[in-house]
Formats: structure tokens, sequence, C-alpha cells
């Protein structure tokens, strides 16, 4: 588990299930940058029990509060297989959430994740232009932006561009920076 200050990032667990498909498949509340996609019960059920949203090609880390309520995912993925790199894409359920540095906390601490475990000298996300809140939370984590990925994704019956951003392993904090301490139990 990554436990921030503000919330916690940690794999799915088989209990998470159920609740995770039913606020992720809400496509409602998946707001205007997020392409339409859906997937059944069943084959998000079939790909958690074969990898446990936890393998080489596809990782998913749930965001909760403190308490445990399920708040949004992060995922990471491979670039290119030419490229040290892996992509990040991110996604708060509920849109009363937005605006609170969620996000930015979750991906901050992902980003310290993944240089502190694995072999990587980058890691980029993609940002549908116009998509000014998820643009703000990669540059408040350190992400500076590359370029325009041109026709890139199709969301809502549109073809539109993405940015491209990134941050090197150099540029980014520190895990153990960005962890919240461990509280000292007072003895009596």
């Amino acid at each position: 588990m990554l436990v921030g200050r503000n919330v916690i990032l940690r794999p799915l667990r088989s209990t998470d299930l159920e609740k995770y498909f039913e606020l992720d498949a809400d496509i409602r509340k998946a707001g205007a940058f997020w392409p339409v996609t859906m997937a059944s019960e069943k084959a998000v059920r079939s790909r958690f029990e074969k990898t446990g949203f936890w393998a080489n090609d596809f990782s998913l880390l749930l965001i909760t509060d403190h308490d445990g309520a399920p708040l949004g995912f992060v995922g990471f993925f491979p670039g290119a297989p030419y490229q040290n790199t892996l992509e990040i894409g991110y996604r708060l359920f509920e849109p009363a959430d937005h605006g609170h540095g969620i996000m930015t906390e979750a991906v901050g601490l992902t980003v310290g994740y993944l240089f502190a475990s694995k072999q990587i000298e980058r890691v980029q996300a993609a940002v549908i232009v116009g998509n000014v809140s998820s643009r703000r939370v990669l540059e408040k984590v350190g992400f500076r932006k590359e370029g325009i990925l041109r026709s890139v994704v199709y969301v809502y019956g549109e073809t539109a561009d993405m940015e491209l951003f990134s941050i090197l392993r150099q540029e980014a904090r520190p895990l153990r920076d960005l962890l919240a301490p461990i509280e000292k139990t007072q003895r009596t």
C-alpha cells in the first residue's frame, strides 16, 4: 500500500470488484475527456481473476480515502516496446471529488512508486487537449509538456488531439518524501 497524507493507493482486492465495477461503469461520471468505453462485468472479473489487474501489460492501483472508500484509480502500462518508460492514466469516480488535490497526490505517489520499484527513466501521460484539470495535475507533480499527438483518441464521436507530458527520474520527488509518516502509538 502507498499511504499518503490524504489517500491510499493499493491493488484491487476481490472484495472491491463489485463496487469498482459499479463506479467505473457509469460513463456519465467519467467526464467529457474520458473515452466512452464499457466492459462487461464478466470480462472485468475474468481479467481480475487472471492477473488481479497487476501484470506487465497493465496494472491498476485503487485510490481510497483513509477510511477505505474508493475514490478512483491510477493505471500504468508500458509505452512503445523501444521506450524505457511507463505511461499512466487516471480517473476519479465522482465529479464531486474533483478539485480537492486527490488526484495530484495519487499521481505523485504513483510516480514515486514507479521510480522506486522499476528500472525506468521516465513516466508519461497523455491528456486530451482542453482537459485543463488533468493537465494541472501533471504540472503540479512535475511533468513537462512535450508536444501534441494529433488525432490520436476517439471521444464522444470525435477524434481528438492529446498533449504528451513526461517526468524523468531525476525530476520526480522520491517516494519516501510522499508517504505519510507512520504514527507512533502513545504508551500510557
